[in-house]
């Protein structure tokens, strides 16, 4: 079964929760009381985002965490590079070892395939986007 990984599942809820209140700054306990997730989880999602770009963080009383740009501008495949270490769907789809493990396999080009939508697919869906779906419940 081909599965997205529970942190990048609790990134995207993340990332959606600081979108929905972009007039003020998120602070880590906020994030964790509003998505119910437990707050070191939160905090270890938020250094990975932060790394990435995603978002930025404020010190200070009226500090939080924000989008480091706007919503549209932030794309599905921008979350699944901050925090995936691998994202493509099969090892033969890797660049840099372009190579089956099974020698007379013959599916790589299909994998790469099907990797590159996957990958098209995410770095063309904004939070902007998924901000809308949710709001309109189309799924």
């Amino acid at each position: 079964m081909l599965k997205i990984s529970k942190l990048l599942d609790y990134a995207l809820l993340v990332v959606v929760t600081i979108a929905k209140n972009s007039d003020a700054p998120y602070s880590a306990s906020k994030i964790s009381e509003v998505t119910g997730l437990n707050l070191p989880t939160v905090r270890k999602l938020l250094n990975l985002l932060n790394v990435g770009g995603i978002i930025v963080s404020k010190r200070g009383i009226e500090g939080g965490y924000a989008l480091a740009r706007q919503a549209s501008q932030i794309s599905m495949l921008d979350i699944v590079k901050s925090i995936e270490t691998d994202v493509n769907i099969t090892e033969c789809c890797d660049t840099f070892k372009n190579s089956c493990l099974i020698k007379k396999c013959g599916l790589q080009s299909y994998w790469k395939i099907v990797n590159h939508k996957i990958l098209d697919m995410f770095a063309n869906t904004s939070i902007d986007e998924i901000l809308t779906i949710e709001k309109s419940n189309k799924f």
